[in-house]
Parts: C-alpha cells; structure tokens; sequence
C-alpha cells in the first residue's frame, strides 16, 4: 500500500509513507504548497491519503479534494479529520479558511442531497466510508475513491 501524509506538520509520521508539508522538516519526503495545482504526483499514484488537520487551511477546498481523488487508484482511501465547526477552536486560529461539519464531503458522494443539488461542483466522486465525531472538537471521513472504467 502507497501512502501520501498531506500537511504532516513536525509530528506526523507514518511508517513507509510518502510525508509532505509546506515546510521543509528534517525528515519529510516532499515540501510542497498544496495551494497549488496540480500537485507534483501522477495521477492514481496511492492507495491511501492522509489529510489530517489540513483542508481547512488549504484556499480552495473543493481544488483540494479533486487533487486528492486525481491521486488516489480506484477503490483508495482518503481520511480526513478537520475541527469540528461546532468547536470554538475551529474559529479561533485564524489560519482556518473553512469549517465543515457531517455533510461537508457530501457534495462528492453521489445520491446524497448535495451532490444531486450542486452536481456541477466537481466530478471527482467517493463513497462515505465512515465519518466520526472524534473527539468533541475534531470530525473524520474514510472516503472510497470512485473512478469511472474505461471502456
């Protein structure tokens, strides 16, 4: 399994995997602003992507979660933890550009309310693995890439 660690910050390490951050630590693989697309991986290049603390600092996140699934192979994963919109810390840093709460990633998930309502937002498309309130602060998403086959 191929792993991206996006924003992993000075602590967030996860053996094997490929690390990036803006800031060049010691021990990361790639230093990259994830500002800009695309970013410098060929598509369908790993399984799993981490994204832990980070889409709500990123300028455009719809941008962030079609790179994400431009990354991911058929059937990888995309975890995603973020403040929770209803935590006072969400607003507090002001590095925050956006909140989400339990229907944020439903705009990518196909027969949901938001993705029928707002279908011209993106094509990238997953399936809803799971989503948890992990802690009374943070949420999480598990996001199944879907690819369309070629014929």
């Amino acid at each position: 399994m191929t792993t991206l660690v996006l924003g992993c910050g000075a602590d967030t390490r996860i053996p094997g995997a490929v690390h990036l951050d803006r800031f060049p630590f010691s021990d990361i693989q790639v230093t990259y602003d994830l500002n800009i697309a695309p970013w410098p991986f060929c598509s369908d290049s790993f399984d799993r992507i981490v994204a832990h603390d980070i889409i709500e600092h990123i300028d455009n996140a719809v941008q962030f979660v079609e790179e994400c699934h431009r990354l991911l192979v058929a059937g990888g994963k995309l975890e995603v933890r973020t403040a929770c919109w209803l935590a006072r810390q969400s607003y507090t840093d002001p590095t925050h550009r956006h909140w989400f709460n339990e229907e944020s990633f439903d705009f990518f998930v196909p027969d949901t309310f938001w993705s029928k309502k707002y279908w011209w937002y993106s094509k990238a498309r997953f399936q809803k693995e799971s989503f948890a309130h992990v802690s009374d602060s943070e949420i999480a998403w598990v996001l199944v890439a879907i690819k369309e086959v070629a014929a």
